[in-house]
């Protein structure tokens, strides 16, 4: 497995990984996980800016070609996770 930093080139992967785990949580506890109608386009449009932020890590675990997983963590004296894997 190889962990890179993420690029612009991987947010469709990183928005289908994040829907797959919206999915699966829903599944688990409809009422707190309920999944938004529209939240794979939002992310779309949110991951860019997420990723030109020098304030923001994030990261892309791939087998081979194929991305398995996501994490980013904002710098700073408060570090916010944010893994899907």
């Amino acid at each position: 497995m190889n962990i890179r930093t993420a690029q612009a080139t991987d947010i469709r992967d990183m928005v289908a990984i994040a829907e797959t785990k919206r999915i699966e949580y829903e599944g688990y506890s409809p009422v707190f996980w309920r999944k938004a109608t529209d939240s794979a386009p939002t992310q779309e449009l949110f991951f860019p800016q997420l990723l030109a932020s020098p304030d923001v890590i994030a990261l892309v675990a791939e087998e081979g070609e194929t991305p398995r997983g996501r994490a980013g963590s904002r710098r700073g004296l408060r570090c916010v996770k944010d893994r899907t894997c």
